[in-house]
C-alpha cells in the first residue's frame, strides 16, 4: 500500500451537509481510508473508535493511533470540514526524508462567504512518510510525558521544529481544496484578512475570491452550505 487517509474526527460538527460533503470527496479519492473517530457514527470498514474527550492530546493520540495501525508508505491527513478536490490526492511524497503540506488551499468562512488563501502549513493539508510522522508524534508524547512543552500543530513548522529539525516542503494540486470555516473550527473564524496576523510573514501571498472564482468547485453547492 502506497498511500493512505487517514481520517480523524470528534464526530461533534453540527453542520451536517458539510460533515457529509467532506467525507465523499475523501472516498472519492480511490485510497484506502483508515479512520480514527472519538464516536461511534462512522460507519467505516476500518474505524478506530477511541473513548476519550476532545483535546490537543487526544488529537496527537488519534494521529499515532493511526499511524501505527496504517501499513502505508505515506499518508495524507483529512479532516472532517475540508472539501478536497480529487487532484489533491494525486500527490506522492518523491522523499521519506521531508514533510508535504499542499499549498492550493483557500479559507471559505460561511457567515459571509468570504474566501481567502495566503501561503499556509495546514494540518489537514499534509502527506508525508509515515515512519517519518511515526517518529515526530512519538517524541511529542514524550516531551509532554516530561513535562516539556510540545506546542504547534504542524510538523516541520512554526513551534513543532522543537520536536525535530526535519525540513518541509510545499506542492499545489491542480485545484484548490477548501477549509470551510463553520464556526465550531479550533483555529476559529479569523485570520480573514492580513490585519488579523500578529506576524504578517505568515500571510504571504494573501489573496481574496469569491466564490464563483474558485476553480474545480459546484459554485451553487458551495453557496448552499
Amino acid at each position: 500500500m502506497v498511500k493512505e487517509i487517514l481520517y480523524y474526527t470528534d464526530c461533534k460538527l453540527k453542520h451536517k451537509e458539510l460533515f457529509k460533503w467532506s467525507k465523499k470527496t475523501i472516498e472519492e479519492s480511490g485510497l484506502p481510508i483508515l479512520t480514527i473517530s472519538l464516536k461511534d457514527r462512522v460507519r467505516d470498514e476500518r474505524n478506530i473508535i477511541l473513548n476519550a474527550g476532545r483535546a490537543h492530546s487526544t488529537l496527537y493520540l488519534q494521529i499515532l493511533l493511526g499511524l501505527m495501525v496504517s501499513e502505508a508508505d505515506y499518508v495524507f491527513f483529512c479532516e472532517h470540514d475540508v472539501l478536497y478536490h480529487p487532484s489533491h490526492f494525486d500527490f506522492t511524497p518523491p522523499t521519506r526524508e521531508k514533510y508535504y503540506y499542499n499549498n492550493n488551499v483557500y479559507k471559505y468562512r460561511l457567515s459571509d462567504r468570504k474566501v481567502v488563501g495566503y501561503d499556509c502549513n495546514w494540518l489537514s493539508q499534509l502527506c508525508a512518510s509515515r515512519e517519518l510522522l511515526i517518529k515526530h508524534y512519538t517524541k511529542r508524547f514524550k516531551m509532554i510525558a516530561h513535562g516539556q512543552k510540545a506546542y504547534g500543530w504542524e510538523p516541520g513548522s512554526g513551534q513543532s521544529r522543537a520536536i525535530d529539525k526535519v525540513p518541509l516542503e510545499h506542492w499545489e494540486s491542480d485545484f484548490p481544496n477548501l477549509d470551510v470555516r463553520h464556526g465550531q473550527n479550533w483555529t476559529g473564524v479569523k485570520r480573514m484578512d492580513p490585519s488579523e496576523f500578529r506576524n504578517k510573514k505568515t500571510c504571504q501571498n494573501f489573496d481574496v475570491l469569491s466564490v464563483p472564482d474558485i476553480k474545480g468547485w459546484d459554485h451553487e453547492k458551495l453557496l448552499s452550505l
